[in-house]
């Protein structure tokens, strides 16, 4: 069995983030929310993303990995990969690794670097404390783990035929939950333990999971109905009778992933770019709109949430010109990633592993005020010989005369104004035919803004200078739109800033919830909820039953929640099922049926 220990030879601290538009890595100190190191790497994709050990960063991009040094941040050569897909990146202590998920792809980082083929698509991994990666093989159903000294895949379980799911983490052991059957387990070098059921609570295959566990419960998000269930793992260790689940709404989004710092669990809204910190009961804690650099191209890698081991989550926006750092609280504080002002001294650059970064109590002044040159993509030294700066000689200055008394003093200069700058923070959320657009102010530059002009594919407004939202009415069903913000002040028009991607709903509706069958005398009662109508305009629900294996089919319509079928036989040889389906009109005018929610049932007698 493996073991598991919660103390590890070193955490790493803060955060890397590589910023495409200065050719830079920066260090991230996730305590004092400052920059503290950096170097140059120029030519690197935007959107790649770096993963670190005890010793070295790794620039993950497409189809190349950078590696730099912690402490002498020299850079080595670049090492070529076999695809050209994005890789999601781990970190666990003394080791660092990046996954190709549909090429089957693993590689691991540090003292014992290795590939993996592990052949064919696999699910999002996990790794240990100790540094044990384990991962879903989707075509064969295997659970696989790659243990730190390893070079070869073990795959001790297999996940029955037609199930799926996804591995996760709990109490530093790996966890793989069943989507299918509802069901949890551990697993370990000797294959699953008990199945545990999840309890009352309703997934599908379609659920995201996060990759820890927030407290000592498993986070399971339904994006179809937007609904956190939050399970007890207690009955998985035997340690006490487990806690009911804990099920909560979060608030409307196009969600993909979710990740935990073992406190907090944070998802982004990929609809309007906005990051949503949850504490372990479910409840949000705050929001924030991830910054979007307006001269991005669109298919720059969208941004995500990075675990650290500092017990803080990070986002980097999609130039890494910012970044988000989560606390354990779940409090959002930005952080600018940018060089300081020549005049400003200049922080030192060797980052050490600790268990929680505190900013140097007196920062290192470079040596002298020329900017340093590009540093050259070599094998760095094992062991590099310290240098001594050689002080740059003074220039003596000659004295000054003293002012003459009686001289006024020069008038001040009067500001010169300029064009605005772009708006900050632009987000638009659809619903139904509308899309409400909001901003903060632009920066003036000497002259008021007098007004602001939002466009979008198909029309544009001009809004007065003290406007922060306005919405926009007439847009097209299911439609993907992207707005613009400008601000104009006497000088002229500013940048433009825009907001991330936003879908109009298409009226098409969800699935009716939590769908039950209560059995009765030679009757059922089916019960539900409402499904989100997603824009359109409730009509009806089309209500069916199927008796199985005859497939006899009879239908039937109704505008309220329930539905009783009577004069049912019960028998062995009969299985009864049920679905139910919303029927709405969308904002175009057409009519919508959205897809069905099913259910078995059988009469008492």
């Amino acid at each position: 069995m493996e073991t598991f220990s919660p103390e590890r030879e070193t955490v790493q601290s803060g955060h890397w983030t590589y910023n495409s538009t200065l050719g830079a890595a920066f260090h991230v100190n996730g305590g004092s929310k400052s920059i503290d190191a950096e170097i140059a790497v120029p030519g690197v994709e935007p959107g790649s993303r770096i993963v670190q050990s005890d010793e070295s960063g790794y620039i993950l991009g497409k189809g190349r990995v950078y590696e730099f040094g912690k402490s002498d941040l020299a850079v080595a050569d670049p090492v070529e990969v076999r695809t050209n897909e994005w890789p999601l990146g781990l970190e666990a202590g003394s080791v660092a690794y990046a996954a190709h998920l549909r090429a089957g792809l693993v590689t691991r980082f540090g003292e014992r670097r290795t590939t993996v083929e592990v052949g064919g698509q696999i699910g999002e991994p996990v790794v240990t404390a100790e540094g044990t990666l384990w991962l879903h093989r989707h075509g064969t159903g295997q659970l696989c783990n790659l243990p730190l000294h390893a070079e070869r895949l073990s795959c001790p379980a297999r996940v029955a035929s037609g199930h799926q799911g996804a591995l996760t983490m709990a109490s530093g052991r790996p966890v793989f939950v069943d989507l299918t059957s509802a069901t949890m387990s551990l697993v370990s070098a000797e294959g699953f333990g008990p199945r545990r059921p999840l309890g009352q609570v309703s997934v599908s295959e379609t659920s995201i999971l996060a990759r820890a566990a927030v407290g000592e419960r498993l986070a399971i998000l339904e994006t179809q109905r937007d609904e956190l269930n939050l399970i007890d793992v207690a009955g998985l260790f035997g340690t006490r009778p487990p806690a009911p689940p804990i099920t909560t709404q979060v608030r409307p989004g196009n969600y993909q992933r979710m990740e935990s710092s073992g406190t907090v669990l944070a998802l982004i809204d990929e609809a309007t770019n906005t990051l949503v910190t949850l504490d372990r009961e479910g409840r949000q804690v705050a929001t924030a709109v991830i910054p979007v650099d307006p001269q991005a191209s669109a298919e720059v890698r969208p941004p995500a949430v990075v675990v650290g081991e500092d017990s803080r989550l990070y986002v980097d926006s999609s130039t890494g010109d910012h970044v988000l750092v989560v606390d354990p609280e779940g409090r959002i504080i930005g952080v600018g990633v940018t060089r300081p002002p020549a005049s400003t001294p200049r922080p030192t650059k060797s980052v050490a592993a600790v268990s929680d970064p505190a900013p140097p109590k007196e920062p290192v002044v470079e040596p002298t005020r020329e900017p340093a040159p590009e540093r050259s993509r070599r094998p760095r030294p094992r062991n590099p010989e310290p240098r001594s700066p050689e002080p740059e000689p003074q220039p003596t200055k000659a004295p000054q005369p003293p002012p003459s008394p009686s001289a006024p003093p020069p008038p001040a200069p009067k500001p010169t104004a300029s064009k605005p700058g772009a708006p900050g923070n632009v987000a638009a959320r659809a619903s139904g035919s509308s899309a409400t657009v909001t901003w903060r102010a632009a920066p003036a530059h000497g002259a008021p803004v007098t007004s602001y002009l939002v466009s979008w594919s198909g029309g544009s407004a001009t809004l007065a200078g003290g406007a922060r939202s306005t919405t926009v009415e007439g847009l097209a069903s299911g439609r993907e739109y992207v707005f613009s913000v400008r601000a104009r002040n006497r000088v002229g028009i500013g940048p433009e800033a825009r907001s991330g991607r936003v879908v109009t709903p298409d009226g098409v509706p969800g699935k009716p919830r939590n769908l039950v069958a209560v059995p009765g005398e030679k009757r059922v009662d089916l019960y539900w909820e409402r499904p989100a109508l997603n824009g359109g305009e409730f009509l009806r629900y089309e209500v069916a039953m199927v008796v199985e294996p005859w497939d006899v089919r009879l239908e039937d319509t109704t505008t309220e929640r329930h539905k009783t079928w009577t004069g049912l036989g019960k028998s062995d040889d009969a299985r009864f099922r049920f679905s139910v389906r919303a029927v709405t009109r969308a904002p175009d005018g057409h009519i919508r049926t959205g897809p069905p929610a099913e259910v078995y049932g059988q009469p008492s007698s």
